[in-house]
């Protein structure tokens, strides 16, 4: 009767605490709730609102305050729906996508470059241009150091996963490694009390603080993506002062360096995936210029002289060499 009693009293207990657990279930659920479909910086828009400001661009429109949005994504829906054969396609970084239009007079521009590209994601861009059969007369590839840095990865490249593992087959190359935190990163979002603060701020406010929106204007208060792809700095970065340029110049060469461990070597197996894909610019039709961004002139000092990151000059003379 005893051990009865003592499993009656388990089970009792037990329920106990569901009844009192599912009364915190409504609460529980509403973080998660508010951050997925309030969403503040469309981190599960799955690409929705990327298409739009694709469309907008591809119709010929500035588009200001982009940068908040995936830029796989974008530059994905930008490129399907371009409505001319570009004579000019550029290809990289960030540091690529100040290349516009009147750099090369009379002539179409693409520029399809995205925020912190890798060499992965620089197959993947020309895979997707490849496809599209734009066959331009000129290929700019932006090579950025971390490009020769076998380790040098992004989250983000996910968003061109299948254009990049077509061009690896097709190449025979391998530079991509698929990694899960991707789907960590926006588990993390979906409870994140942060995020949900963000998105209560909008709710109470009746807008998103990242939304877009369609200027005449080529230069605005944010980031502008331009009609030919490329963008332009916001006004205030536009107007800084050389003392402001100096202090985030020093600060950019704080460990870690972005992208650039400290002794990364040079990757050979990268330098044989860029050799590839020139040979493969050059067959489809394409002439190839291979273009290396400049640091500003403090941080390449800094960082080119020091030799754990040797990988700077190395790769700067591999390029040149190649």
């Amino acid at each position: 009767m005893g051990t009865s009693n003592s499993e009656t009293n388990q089970r009792a207990a037990v329920l106990r605490f569901f009844r009192k657990a599912a009364l915190f279930l409504p609460i529980l659920l509403l973080l998660p709730a508010v951050n997925y479909f309030v969403d503040p910086g469309n981190v599960f828009s799955h690409g929705k609102q990327e298409s739009a400001i694709a469309a907008e661009m591809a119709a010929g429109r500035n588009v200001a305050n982009f940068d908040q949005f995936d830029a796989r994504l974008l530059n994905r829906a930008f490129v399907s729906q371009v409505r001319y054969r570009p004579d000019v396609v550029v290809l990289g970084t960030s540091r690529t996508l100040n290349f516009h239009s009147d750099l090369f007079p009379g002539k179409r521009l693409l520029n399809s470059g995205v925020f912190s590209g890798t060499l992965a994601d620089l197959l993947g861009l020309y895979e997707h241009v490849r496809q599209r059969q734009l066959r331009p007369s000129l290929v700019v590839l932006g090579i950025d150091p971390w490009m020769l840095n076998a380790d040098a990865y992004d989250a983000r490249t996910v968003g061109l996963k299948d254009m990049i593992d077509s061009m690896q087959a097709r190449l025979g190359v391998q530079v991509y490694k698929p990694h899960t935190i991707v789907q960590r990163e926006k588990l993390q979002t979906l409870f994140s009390p942060g995020y949900f603060q963000e998105a209560i701020l909008d709710v109470m406010t009746g807008r998103k603080r990242a939304k877009w929106y369609v200027t005449d204007k080529p230069i605005n208060a944010e980031y502008t993506r331009l009609p030919d792809g490329s963008f332009t700095y916001s006004a205030a970065e536009r107007s800084s002062d050389s003392a402001a340029v100096m202090r985030r110049a020093i600060k950019y060469v704080q460990p870690p360096i972005f992208q650039i461990a400290e002794n990364a070597p040079l990757s050979r197996e990268n330098l044989q995936a860029i050799d590839k894909l020139v040979d493969l610019v050059r067959r489809d039709g394409s002439q190839v210029w291979l273009y290396l961004p400049p640091y500003h002139p403090y941080v390449y000092d800094h960082l080119a002289r020091r030799p754990e990151y040797s990988i700077i000059d190395s790769g700067e003379a591999a390029v040149r060499e190649m």
